[in-house]
Formats: structure tokens, C-alpha cells, sequence
């Protein structure tokens, strides 16, 4: 995928939820120790993939449309990846952290 994304695209995005808690879901590439936010850009794209992102304890995980630039601001704050994923899991793109 070689087309650029804007800060106001819609994409979608991992919540894990845990009671009234929400966050963004990460993960960690262990094959290149980065660790990242998956991100999606349709949501059919992100339900095909869900179930193959390995998820953690009684946490419930669902997709949430969001503009780019808020997924963008907390992988900037913690310093992770955005990897935009095809619903098989594959890595269509990367984008560092700034």
C-alpha cells in the first residue's frame, strides 16, 4: 500500500474493553521487537483479521471507526508502530512512531 494517509482518514481500530475501561489495542512484533497498533481500512478488513490477533485474559475486543490522527497520537505517546493490516493479518504498511 503506497498511498499516504491523512490525519482526518477514518480507519478502524482495536478497542479492548474491560468493564467501563477502554484502550487501544496493541501488540508486540516480537520478530522485529517493535510493538504496534493495528489498525484497518475498512471494517470488514478488521473483522476478518480479529480473530487471528492474539488477545489477553477476559478482555473484550471490538473494532471502532476513528480519525487516524487520534490512533496516531497515542502511538506517538507510547512510542509504538502503526501497522495498517489486511484481514488476513498481513502487513500492508508501517508507520513509525515521530
Amino acid at each position: 500500500m503506497n498511498e499516504k494517509i491523512s490525519p482526518s482518514d477514518w480507519i478502524w481500530v482495536v478497542i479492548g474493553k474491560q468493564g467501563q475501561a477502554e484502550t487501544m489495542f496493541g501488540i508486540h512484533d516480537a520478530e522485529n521487537d517493535v510493538h504496534f497498533i493495528p489498525i484497518f481500512k475498512t471494517k470488514d478488513e478488521g473483522l476478518g483479521c480479529l480473530p487471528r490477533l492474539s488477545q489477553v485474559g477476559n478482555m473484550t475486543y471490538e473494532l471502532q471507526a476513528t480519525r487516524f490522527e487520534m490512533v496516531q497520537a497515542t502511538a506517538n505517546e507510547k512510542k509504538y508502530y502503526i501497522y495498517m493490516l489486511g484481514s488476513l493479518g498481513e502487513i500492508l504498511h508501517k508507520i513509525p512512531p515521530e
